[in-house]
């Protein structure tokens, strides 16, 4: 593996692209009901670690010294994952029909399907969305000098969930 000089302010390390892409192949996976859903119980903390696998290399990349960079690089991916969520989230509700019929008593029923991930296996994504949403708005109101306390909570949290 080889790692590009960190001082130089680049970033770059290939294989850690290909972690987070296993990572997200992995999560969905998991939380696709694939016939009976009672052989993956036991693969619950597979899933809840390859989840935060994802999301911390996401975070490694997106992080930077720089204030205004932080909030420009979480920007851009926000605008980035958009599309993403709309395709992805649209393909697996075509490969997850029959689905109720499409009338005005249930499109909110599809707009949390596809839009929210709510229900489907591709729920990280637009948990990311929001996460990448709330700490762009936290860098933007408070600075990037609170981080370490944010991320303290987010250690607390897991640390005390029910797993």
């Amino acid at each position: 593996m080889k790692v590009q000089n960190l001082s130089s302010g680049s970033r770059e390390i290939p294989s850690l692209y290909v972690l987070k892409g296993v990572s997200a192949i992995l999560v969905v996976l998991l939380h696709t009901s694939v016939g009976d859903y009672t052989h993956f119980v036991n693969l619950l903390p597979v899933g809840v670690g390859i989840t935060s696998v994802f999301y911390a290399i996401t975070g490694y990349f997106l992080y930077t010294a720089d204030e205004v960079k932080l909030r420009s690089n979480l920007w851009r991916t926000m605008k980035k994952t958009i599309p993403i969520i709309l395709i992805t989230q649209t393909v697996y509700t075509l490969f997850s029909l029959p689905l109720p019929e499409f009338t005005m008593e249930n499109k909110i029923f599809y707009f949390k399907w596809i839009i929210l991930g709510d229900g489907g296996a591709l729920w990280y994504l637009t948990a990311l969305l929001q996460g990448l949403f709330v700490f762009w708005v936290l860098v933007r109101l408070l600075g990037a000098k609170y981080i370490p306390l944010l991320l303290l909570g987010i250690v607390v949290r897991f640390v005390c969930e029910d797993y």
